[in-house]
C-alpha cells in the first residue's frame, strides 16, 4: 500500500522499506516522494542493465548514501559494472557514450584501459572472495524434506513419466 508506506516513512526517520525491483518499477512515483537517508540494492545485478525500466526506476531514487550488493557486477561485458557503478556513484566513470566507446564497443580493450578503469572503480567496490569471508559464515546446514503428491499430482507426475518413455 504506498500511501501506507509513505505515511510510516513520514511519521519515523528510522523505518526501513524491503521491496522487490517489481513494486520499486511499478510504484516509482511513491517512492520518488521521500529522500532516502540509505538505498540498499541487493541482488543488484538485476540491474546492470542500464537501459531497463527496472534500473531507470532505481536510478530515479534519491538517498544520502547508496549501496549495490551482488556477487556478479560483471557477466557479459565492462557496461553492466558501469551500470551499477553510476548508479551508486552517478557521473564517477563520465557519460555512457565516452564508456562504451572505450570499454564496450571496441573490438578488443586494452590493457591499460583496463588498469585505468581498475584505478577509477578501486575506491568504489569492497570485492571479497569466498576464501576471504568463509571462516565468518556459520556452517551449511542441509535439510531434506520430503513432501508426498497429492492424488492429482501422482496423477499428472505418472502420464508425462509415460509420455516421455514411449518417446525414449
Amino acid at each position: 500500500d504506498p500511501e501506507r508506506m509513505l505515511d510510516a516513512v513520514r511519521a519515523n526517520d528510522h523505518v526501513a522499506i524491503v521491496c522487490t525491483y517489481g513494486l520499486l518499477q511499478e510504484h516509482i512515483e511513491t517512492f520518488q516522494q521521500v529522500k532516502w537517508n540509505c538505498l540498499i540494492l541487493d541482488e543488484a545485478q538485476n540491474l546492470k542493465n542500464i537501459t531497463t525500466k527496472r534500473t531507470t526506476a532505481a536510478r530515479k531514487l534519491e538517498a544520502a548514501f547508496k549501496l549495490c550488493l551482488t556477487g556478479t557486477p560483471l557477466e557479459n561485458h565492462y557496461g553492466e559494472l558501469y551500470s551499477l557503478v553510476d548508479l551508486t556513484v552517478p557521473g564517477s566513470l563520465g557519460d555512457i557514450a565516452s564508456f562504451r566507446e572505450r570499454y564496450v564497443n571496441p573490438v578488443r580493450v586494452l590493457r591499460e584501459d583496463i588498469d585505468d578503469l581498475r584505478l577509477k572503480t578501486k575506491p568504489l567496490i569492497l570485492r571479497r572472495t569466498k576464501a576471504q569471508v568463509m571462516h565468518q559464515l556459520p556452517p551449511k546446514i542441509e535439510t531434506t524434506v520430503k513432501l508426498p503428491f497429492e492424488e492429482e499430482q501422482r496423477k499428472i507426475y505418472r502420464d508425462i513419466a509415460a509420455s516421455y518413455n514411449e518417446q525414449v
